[in-house]
């Protein structure tokens, strides 16, 4: 079973180092992102706050981080990088907290746990990334393609499909959000999975953004801390007061609910 999450926009940069090289491994797709780089680099740092929106401040420091970025040294393990899994901090990875993942965990994380980027397209837990910023629903025209999701999908698609060759229990668990999970052609690959998590309150059902963000992170810590690889086995995890709800779920999706007080 592969786990698929999005990246995060805060970054711990601290963590950015040089001298990892034997831990770490090469993105799979530096050919695309180099192409995405050159495309990046020719941007000033107004284009960029406008092509993202965001800050002048942001647009100036991802100015700063795309004139810096040198593929061929990044490559090499040259170039300031870290793993993807203990470089990104936003909700879903505080939660996940892979910070106290043990040397087991983390080779699990390596083979099932894939986290969708705009920038890499693809990245294990253990590819060495920069620090950057390029969201996925961002209108970059790059060749043929009118933004990045047209321009990852094939080549996320494809690489997918390899991977599942290498699984025990060939199915895509699917913890991305909807702008990320775009860039994926559902229905090219057999047994894709989404997830979803909703907060009961009454009669209600609420879906609640920041809760699912922390959920998506929580759930994809219990699947790697116990070794889970079945869907069977993914019903039947409980956490954060999360339960899977059989007649709110379907054939190609799970559906997790909590009480909220």
């Amino acid at each position: 079973m592969i786990i698929l999450l999005s990246p995060a926009k805060k970054l711990y940069e601290d963590l950015v180092r040089q001298d990892s090289n034997a831990l770490g491994t090469p993105p799979y797709f530096q050919q695309e992102t180099q192409q995405l780089l050159q495309v990046m680099q020719k941007k000033s740092a107004k284009q960029l706050q406008q092509l993202m929106g965001i800050s002048e401040k942001l647009g100036a420091l991802n100015h700063d981080r795309y004139q810096k970025m040198a593929q061929q040294k990044m490559a090499q393990g040259e170039a300031k990088q870290s793993p993807a899994l203990l470089t990104f901090a936003g909700d879903v990875y505080q939660h996940l907290a892979a910070q106290d993942f043990s040397p087991a965990d983390i080779d699990y994380a390596q083979k099932h746990l894939m986290i969708l980027s705009g920038f890499y397209g693809l990245l294990r837990a253990q590819d060495f990334i920069m620090p950057y910023r390029l969201e996925m629903g961002v209108n970059l025209k790059i060749g043929k393609a009118n933004n990045l999701a047209d321009f990852w999908r094939n080549k996320i698609t494809a690489y997918l499909q390899e991977l599942l060759k290498a699984q025990d229990n060939p199915i895509i668990l699917n913890l991305a959000s909807n702008e990320y999970s775009r860039a994926v052609d559902s229905k090219a690959v057999s047994n894709f999975i989404n997830v979803g998590f909703r907060q009961r309150r009454g009669n209600q059902l609420k879906n609640i953004g920041l809760f699912a963000k922390q959920a998506r992170g929580a759930l994809a810590r219990a699947i790697i801390k116990t070794r889970t690889d079945t869907l069977d086995g993914v019903r039947q995890i409980k956490f954060n007061d999360y339960q899977y709800d059989d007649t709110l779920s379907n054939d190609t999706e799970l559906m997790f609910v909590r009480a909220q007080e």
